[in-house]
């Protein structure tokens, strides 16, 4: 019953999680949330774009129709292939837009990442100040895919064409 939790069932949960989990920040984000979305086979059938354009593979999904939200976890070599080996090929393959991971912060993202990545589309999604993303994060994507930053006021389309 809603009246029967306990007064400090807040102090009770966060000791839980931070024992669980690790308490400091680096921790807490490395549980964050990492979601990939793409389209099924059937419904780019239905799209002049990739009936004209793109090959269907054997299972019927775009090769290049899923985006990678990691939001605030720290992506280095080893969560890299964690990931993909979480994935699998199949669905790995048909990324084609990165989430860049807490607005670009130079704490979530270590050097060479966008090169294992490949040619894709990264999109920081950051405040943007002077601050976020943070210029090492920038270098690392230079010349490995195409870079867009959605902020605050101005937001980035990736149009699928559907």
């Amino acid at each position: 019953a809603v009246g029967s939790a306990s007064v400090d069932w807040r102090g009770k949960l966060r000791e839980f999680y931070d024992g669980h989990f690790g308490g400091d920040g680096h921790h807490r984000n490395n549980i964050s949330l990492c979601l990939m979305i793409r389209p099924l086979g059937k419904e780019l059938r239905q799209c002049k774009f990739f009936k004209e354009h793109e090959p269907m593979s054997s299972a019927g999904v775009s090769s290049h129709g899923g985006l990678l939200l990691l939001g605030d976890l720290g992506i280095d070599q080893n969560r890299f292939a964690e990931l993909k080996a979480h994935f699998g090929h199949k669905r790995w393959s048909s990324l084609s837009a990165i989430q860049v991971p807490h607005h670009g912060s130079q704490h979530s993202w270590a050097t060479g990442t966008a090169k294992m990545f490949g040619d894709l589309t990264f999109v920081h999604c950051a405040p943007g100040d002077k601050k976020l993303p943070h210029p090492s994060v920038e270098r690392d994507l230079q010349g490995n895919g195409t870079v867009h930053i959605a902020t605050y006021k101005v937001g980035v389309e990736l149009d699928y064409h559907f």
